[in-house]
């Protein structure tokens, strides 16, 4: 059946998905870091600052949040990847992960409580999961650095850690493609999914039994890794050069920096309704590839979408939601970000 499918589809082509001429302006932005998707609202956060919009006409319900250490206040880190701000929706309100704490909210932006994180430096993410919480941050010593999944109680209390991901280890070259890359986590019903350093995304059951990896390679008939040019070197080398995130860090290691042969095979991806959205390092006609499976890594679609990137590591912010792809990407001409749908049933 997946030989027919896979036929089928190489006969047909790709689909190509562009979106709609319309987008909806949200001036307001400067630039924001993540959005995230649910049941009739739209957040986003932007620095400090989160946003609350209506998903049916995109008004705005609320806006919150601002720098610092007091209640309902966020400790954003420049140099942590998308400042280390993570947004995640409860049944009845909104959890937000920061620097050193995690903050709840009702899901209109009201202020209800906080606790201190309780993974090491403050620095990584929760997920609510059943009667608590899947919880990725760092671990380590000055021999190796990993990033380790754990489930946590209601309490942020760390029950048992089922799963490492090897960050860094001393006399070892580093690779400018991952380096400094918190690796994206999500929980889709009774399973969790995070993405690893070699572009795989590793599934585990509710006891944190790992499932399954699902891989490119794995499931695209006649896949071919992306090679490291001369041209994404060179890429590469001038964002972290020019992005004042880096630029200090970049002096002080750029000879110890060393690029893989391949970028890894899944670049990011989100865990959705049963689905797992794998986005790639391939392109076609300015499009990315955005390959489609379900949570046992069987192939449901494979399509080219006009996905829109901030840098080479980092594409514009985007969600995915009820088969629908979110992404604010700013306009070029006037500057303003633009919240753009695409539809991808």
């Amino acid at each position: 059946m997946k030989k027919h499918l896979l036929l089928l589809l190489s006969l047909l082509g790709f689909a190509r998905w562009d979106w709609a001429a319309a987008a909806t302006a949200f001036p307001a932005l400067n630039r924001p870091a993540s959005i995230l998707v649910d049941d009739g609202r739209i957040y986003i956060n932007d620095g400090p600052v989160v946003y609350i919009h209506r998903a049916d006409d995109y008004s705005r319900i609320a806006a919150f949040g601002k720098a610092g250490e007091g209640p309902g206040e966020f400790k954003v880190h420049p140099n942590l990847y998308r400042g280390g701000v993570v947004l995640r929706c409860l049944d009845d309100g909104l959890m937000i992960c920061s620097l050193g704490r995690v903050s709840f909210f009702s899901n209109s932006g009201v202020f209800i409580s906080e606790r201190k994180s309780s993974l090491f430096l403050g620095i990584g993410q929760f997920e609510p999961f059943r009667d608590g919480y899947v919880g990725l941050g760092v671990a380590g010593d000055a021999r190796q650095q990993f990033m380790v999944l754990g489930f946590y109680d209601r309490d942020f209390n760390k029950r048992h850690e089922f799963h490492r991901l090897l960050i860094f280890e001393p006399g070892k070259k580093i690779d400018p493609v991952t380096v400094g890359i918190i690796p994206p986590l999500y929980v889709d019903g009774d399973r969790i999914f995070v993405l690893d350093y070699e572009g795989a995304v590793h599934g585990f059951d509710a006891a944190g039994r790992h499932r399954i990896s699902i891989r490119p390679s794995d499931i695209q008939e006649g896949y071919r890794s992306v090679p490291v040019t001369e041209e994404r070197r060179e890429a590469y080398l001038n964002f972290f050069a020019r992005d004042p995130r880096y630029q200090a860090q970049f002096e002080q290691d750029r000879n110890r920096l060393e690029f893989p042969a391949v970028l890894p095979e899944c670049r990011d991806f989100r865990a959705q309704g049963a689905k797992v959205y794998l986005f790639t390092f391939r392109r076609r006609g300015g499009a990315h590839e955005m390959i489609v499976s379900d949570a046992e890594g069987r192939l449901l679609k494979e399509a080219w979408i006009d996905l829109r990137e901030l840098n080479p590591r980092e594409f514009a912010p985007f969600a995915v939601h009820e088969g629908k792809l979110y992404q604010l990407f700013e306009d070029e001409d006037d500057e303003i970000w633009r919240l753009h749908v695409l539809d991808l049933d």
